[in-house]
């Protein structure tokens, strides 16, 4: 369940009016501050869970004290396209809904279901 949280479904309209979202912005170490499916907050403890992404185009997601992620990323617009080498290839697309220096908001689908996760540097 977990690797599927950084999965999207793309719905006609999403990036329009977006603006241009920089790399240089989304880098550094990320903590989630909360995650909503819907319009209810999940219930969890997000103490352990940690994204990074580096200059060099790698990312690192710590879901949970044993379970990784890692590969490679690109940046497109205001998509997050990773490309998940570990524990098993696979590519994820996340939607960047706002960066600041501080704060960034992704859209993700998660097994069907719309999930929003705010993450703090």
């Amino acid at each position: 369940m977990a690797k599927h949280l950084f999965y999207i479904t793309l719905l006609s309209g999403i990036i329009v009016g977006c603006g241009s979202i920089t790399e240089e912005a989304l880098l550094g170490s990320w903590r989630p501050m909360w995650v909503t499916e819907g319009e209810d907050t999940i219930q969890a403890d997000l103490s352990k869970v940690l994204l990074e992404l580096t200059e060099d185009q790698k990312f690192s997601y710590q879901i949970t004290a044993t379970d990784r992620m890692s590969g490679t990323y690109q940046l497109n617009s205001n998509l997050l396209i990773l490309y998940n080498e570990k524990p098993e290839p696979d590519t994820m697309i996340v939607q960047v809904l706002d960066v600041q220096a501080d704060q960034l908001v992704l859209r993700m689908n998660s097994e069907g279901n719309e999930r929003k996760m705010k993450l703090i540097r």
